[in-house]
């Protein structure tokens, strides 16, 4: 639940910032463009005329979103592959190592959000324009 809410916010924040990046020249456009590049790198978004092609190619490294959704299904559906048993001593050390890269990946994200995201909509907002939201659409309501 914590991974997927993660990757939800980097791509809303990501559709977010190159919306933004549409109105933006200079020293701005440079810092959307930087923090954009953490985003796109936190979650290996993968832009490809055919999103749901994307998935073959692999991911850039093993400390993002998209790499961990795919470990942990894939541990999911090793032990739930229909035995009635406890998790083998190897899905366990799996999860161990996967829930230790998550919880490493996800603090990243958290300093990113609080900290990166913010500088960027202190420097938005001394532009007159409007700051960016990580909220969705339906909270907002």
């Amino acid at each position: 639940a914590k991974l997927a809410t993660a990757m939800g916010e980097a791509n809303r924040l990501h559709a977010a910032l190159q919306k933004t990046r549409k109105d933006a020249s200079g020293d701005l456009q440079k810092a959307i463009d930087a923090l954009d590049a953490k985003v796109v790198a936190a979650a290996d978004i993968t832009e490809a005329p055919n999103p749901y092609n994307a998935w073959t190619s692999p991911p850039n490294n093993l400390q993002n979103f998209r790499y961990l959704e795919g470990a942990l299904r894939s541990l999911m559906q090793a032990v739930d592959g229909g035995a009635d048993a406890a998790p083998s001593p190897d899905a366990q050390n799996g999860y161990t190592k996967l829930s230790g890269m998550l919880d490493a990946s996800l603090q990243k994200w958290s300093a990113l959000k609080t900290t990166e995201l913010s500088a960027l909509n202190a420097k938005l907002k001394a532009a007159g324009k409007k700051p960016i939201s990580l909220e969705s659409n339906k909270t907002k309501s």
